[in-house]
């Protein structure tokens, strides 16, 4: 089990090993019992304006102990 706390503020890498950012937050899906994560919020200071970008689950290759990886560029 993977608790929110545990991953706030890791690192977050392409598929290519650069750092997109930090998770900043994660959206859920509150029409099952046990809600299941949709997408994550990662902060960023690449993109001007508004930091953050909001990543598909889909997207997200691997969750490590220190870093979460995604599948996309």
């Amino acid at each position: 089990m993977i608790f929110l706390s545990a991953l706030l503020r890791k690192h977050i890498y392409d598929i290519e090993g650069h750092k997109v950012g930090v998770l900043r937050d994660v959206c859920v899906s509150l029409y099952e019992t046990f809600p299941t994560v949709t997408a994550l919020v990662i902060t960023t200071s690449t993109l001007p304006g508004n930091n953050d970008i909001v990543v598909p689950w889909s997207q997200v290759d691997n969750i490590e102990e220190s870093k979460i990886y995604l599948n996309v560029k």
